[in-house]
C-alpha cells in the first residue's frame, strides 16, 4: 500500500524538514523482533538515500528509465 504525502506528490524528499527534490522511490522493509513486518514506500533524495542503505541491507536495485519518442 502506498501512502502518498503532499511532499511525495509535488516531488520533494518526504522526510521530515527535508526540502531537496525527490531522486529515488525506495521500498523499504522492516522486520521487528516480535516477528512484525513493515513494508512502506517513500520517495527521497539522494542524501537520505545514502543514510537509509548505510543503516540495512541491500536485496535488489530496480532502475527504471523514460525514453521519449520524438
Amino acid at each position: 500500500m502506498t501512502i502518498l504525502t503532499i511532499k511525495g506528490l509535488l516531488g520533494f524528499c518526504e522526510c521530515k524538514g527535508c526540502r531537496n527534490r525527490m531522486d529515488y522511490e525506495m521500498d523499504i522493509v522492516a522486520h521487528f523482533q516480535n516477528g512484525k513486518t513493515v513494508k512502506k514506500t517513500v520517495r527521497i533524495c539522494k542524501q537520505h538515500a545514502v543514510e537509509a542503505a548505510k543503516g540495512g541491507e541491500l536485496k535488489s536495485i530496480t532502475v527504471e528509465d523514460t525514453i521519449e519518442f520524438d
